[in-house]
């Protein structure tokens, strides 16, 4: 006769059978004791509980929260080298990277630290405790070493945040559809975060821009063709219209053979340059123009044509032609205040 499980047998196997399915917990026992710097003084942790107060690391130091109190432990010389390396390293620091000597509460920071970043170099990689091979889930910033990542990359990782290694080319073709907002670079470009230039005969050239930006002011430059045709959510523009190809305004949101201004464009400043006849063809949401540091000499009576948004102009000129009724007021500065 085969005797029945009892129903506390029965339990104690369905329990160990769900263990099977539940998520592995995160790492707390390690050997070894670590000195944290906390406000009040001194005071050794216990693996566990300090893996438990991580709240952050930089490049020197992992740091700790404890009932409102603050406290930190200073990075081992391993340590300090493998963030420098993920950080800002080039592919040779990432391909010698290696966490040997780091403690097993410097390499917990170490993952965390990084778990937004990805890297690509003809494929993307990320740090789990060693670059590998990753596909899947977001990331904040890339770093591009070899290669360029697919717009469609990009996009689907709900990247922000784009750096470029040495030699690596940049477009405003290439960050179409993206939502980066923060772009850094290495030599020969350069940017401010905001605006990739490369040098040129004269002067530096405007290559493209972060495509998240709502507000842009350009330097006095050649811009490329389409410069700009990345940023879809542009609300007001500063720029030279010398810089511009053809002298028209549009010129830098040129995509595939199409003048691609984004609707959400309704200010402009005009710092330098002559406007020509239709420099504003083809921006139909631009509704406010401000020309006042242009001479008269340097517009046409019919810029503003083919601006068919437009509400309010500050132009040093008052005998422009304008489509629609527009009262004329002049202004302290000389120039003449139309609005619609």
């Amino acid at each position: 006769m085969v005797k029945r499980p009892s129903l506390l047998a029965a339990a104690a196997w369905l329990a160990c059978t769900a263990l099977l399915f539940l998520p592995l917990p995160e790492p707390v026992a390690s050997g070894g004791t670590y000195a944290v710097q906390w406000e009040s003084g001194t005071r050794e942790e216990a693996y566990a509980a300090a893996y438990g107060m991580l709240a952050g690391a930089d490049g020197e130091a992992l740091y700790f929260v404890r009932e409102g109190e603050r406290g930190y432990s200073a990075g081992s010389e391993a340590y300090r080298t493998a963030y420098a390396a993920l950080d800002t390293g080039g592919m040779a620091e990432l391909a010698s990277l290696s966490s040997e000597g780091c403690t097993a509460l410097e390499q917990t920071a170490l993952v965390r630290a990084f778990a937004d970043k990805r890297w690509y170099m003809d494929g993307l990689y990320a740090y789990e405790g060693a670059l590998i091979p990753s596909d899947g889930g977001t990331c904040r910033r890339v770093a591009v070493l070899s290669g360029f990542p697919a717009r469609e990359t990009l996009v689907r990782l709900g990247c922000t945040a784009l750096s470029l290694g040495e030699g690596v080319g940049i477009s405003s073709a290439r960050l179409m559809g993206t939502k980066i907002a923060r772009i850094g670079v290495s030599p020969p470009y350069r940017s401010d975060g905001t605006l990739v230039t490369l040098a040129a005969a004269g002067g530096e050239r405007v290559v493209c821009a972060a495509p998240a930006q709502e507000e842009l002011t350009l330097l006095d430059a050649v811009y490329d063709e389409g410069a700009l045709a990345c940023c879809a959510s542009l609300t007001s523009l500063t720029f030279c219209m010398d810089g511009c190809a053809d002298g028209m305004l549009a010129s830098l949101f040129l995509s595939d053979g199409q003048y691609r201004v984004p609707a959400s464009l309704s200010a402009v400043t005009v710092t330098g340059g002559r406007l020509q006849s239709a420099a504003f063809y083809a921006c139909p949401g631009v509704t406010e123009i401000d020309a006042c540091a242009l001479s008269q000499a340097d517009i046409s009576a019919d810029a503003f044509l083919g601006a068919e948004g437009l509400e309010r102009l500050h132009c040093p000129r008052a005998d422009v032609r304008l489509a629609g009724s527009f009262s004329a007021a002049p202004l302290p500065c000389g120039c003449t205040l139309f609005q619609k």
